[in-house]
């Protein structure tokens, strides 16, 4: 199946079906040692029904990696690509239906 690509802005609700649906809360990182990658830390909160669930995602990356090789993760039967960002303010998803 072929996915939906989606520019997803900060605190935006993308709807993924009639009842789910996936916010981009925000981007955060954590200092690191000097020779190791910066985290960036993905927080989004999806909505099933009336039931929240926030979730974060830590992508030991940097930016030009990104745009080389996606990071990916899934929630209930959906895979989420991320393949490019502007930190803190939006995020290029691609979204797979898992099922």
């Amino acid at each position: 199946m072929k996915p939906v690509k989606i520019k997803l802005f900060k605190n935006q609700i993308h709807n993924l079906t009639e009842n789910q649906s996936i916010t981009f809360i925000f981007h955060s990182h954590k200092k690191a040692r000097p020779e190791t990658p910066t985290p960036l830390i993905i927080h989004v909160e999806y909505k099933n029904d009336d039931v929240i669930e926030k979730k974060e995602y830590h992508f030991f990356t940097n930016y030009q990696k990104i745009k080389k090789n996606s990071k990916k993760w899934t929630w209930q039967n959906f895979k989420f690509v991320l393949t490019d960002y502007i930190y803190n303010d939006y995020m290029l998803l691609k979204i797979f239906t898992t099922k």
